[in-house]
């Protein structure tokens, strides 16, 4: 007996389609169509064995009774138009993986991260209002001062609960992707392989708007994008603390101190600018044919003067590391869920060589220290007895 589910993840991890299979498996197109609709006769055990290796799976990932997919989840793709079906469900097949791992690996522990996202649905009208209230909305429920940028935007999501997991080469296409797991799991994919770590942090920013006002909203649309991307410009670089420093000129180059100061682009800095009325229509698009003229659009390092560095995402690899001092190593939890090790690892994504909790940052404000900080994360995870 084949899990219909799992034979079509197997299939659509590859990117192949049911004729293709069919081919290799020697059977019709429309046999693999009957068993991923759980139609037809059982497939023999010749068929599963022969299944199984084309697929490049253990037989018993596509005996295994546990159904992948359950409810239809809302993943929220930044460009939803341009990335094909075939990679949308080659992604969303990683992720429903993903999600199985964490269920399987979560009987391990007895805390476990709760996601503290609100819910705070996009109204009818004013939406991009709406998105720069909720960031000050959000920062008062996370218990962040107002007017403090924050100095590492991955440690303050993942103590909130968020699952940040980096795509890896073969999913590069995507841009990055939210969605909300059916058991209540939050989780940000992130696409580092084509933009910078400032860039990665506004990515960061924008998804969590998708998670906390697009739940039931199908994104993608020029409307919804436009309020993540406020969001996170507001959230990052709140109004009061900008608007006292933010320059009046078209000058690329006197945006760069803020820039290192709120770790966002020069280019999001001059939006901010614009949104918030310090530049006129006029001056902002002076300002960002100034900043391409300049070389600057797409690496702003030589105004910067350094390469900014991605913040390291801590909560997958710690729980990793943790289950790995136990004895549990990734190869191990893989022939638990009978998956190739190949592919849990592609799953799991790209991570990072130390997965040490980061420590506080001298300088920042104890208020904010106290949300980002994740020194005492190992310590609080422990492990259930055997």
């Amino acid at each position: 007996m084949i899990e219909k589910t799992r034979l079509r993840a197997a299939r659509q991890l590859h990117g192949w389609t049911a004729k293709f299979v069919a081919d290799k498996a020697g059977v019709s197109p429309g046999r693999i169509s009957q068993i991923e609709r759980g139609l037809g006769a059982t497939p023999s055990d010749q068929l599963v064995t022969r299944l199984a290796m084309v697929l490049q799976v253990p037989k018993r990932f596509l005996t295994d009774t546990a159904p992948l997919e359950g409810r239809d989840l809302n993943f929220h793709y930044r460009h939803r138009a341009r990335t094909s079906a075939r990679l949308q469900h080659r992604v969303e097949q990683e992720h429903h993986l993903f999600s199985e791992f964490l269920a399987h690996i979560r009987s391990f522990f007895v805390n476990w991260p709760k996601a503290d996202v609100p819910n705070w649905p996009r109204p009818a009208v004013g939406g991009l209002e709406h998105a720069e209230r909720s960031a000050a909305m959000l920062r008062r429920h996370w218990g962040l001062p107002l007017d403090v940028p924050i100095p590492n935007l991955s440690a303050l999501l993942e103590s909130k609960g968020i699952w940040l997991r980096v795509l890896n080469q073969t999913s590069a296409d995507v841009d990055g992707f939210s969605v909300w797991d059916d058991d209540g799991n939050a989780h940000v994919a992130l696409n580092r392989t084509h933009g910078s770590a400032y860039r990665d942090r506004l990515d960061q920013a924008h998804e969590l708007f998708h998670l906390i006002a697009h739940r039931d909203l199908v994104t993608g649309s020029r409307d919804l994008e436009a309020e993540a991307f406020r969001f996170a410009g507001a959230f990052l670089v709140p109004r009061g603390w900008f608007l006292a420093r933010a320059p009046k000129t078209t000058n690329p180059a006197a945006y760069a101190s803020l820039s290192k100061a709120t770790g966002v682009s020069i280019a999001a800095l001059i939006r901010r600018s614009f949104d918030l009325g310090v530049l006129t229509p006029k001056l902002y698009r002076s300002a960002m044919i100034r900043l391409s003229s300049s070389g600057a659009r797409k690496d702003e390092s030589s105004l910067l003067g350094f390469t900014p560095e991605f913040e390291p995402t801590h909560l997958l690899p710690t729980h990793l590391a943790i289950l790995s001092d136990r004895g549990h190593s990734i190869d191990q939890l893989a022939a638990d869920l009978y998956y190739p090790s190949a592919l849990l690892r592609r799953v799991l994504g790209d991570l990072p060589s130390d997965s040490r909790p980061p420590t506080r940052r001298r300088g920042v404000p104890s208020a904010a220290a106290e949300v980002v900080d994740l020194g005492a994360f190992r310590e609080r995870r422990t492990l259930r007895r055997a």
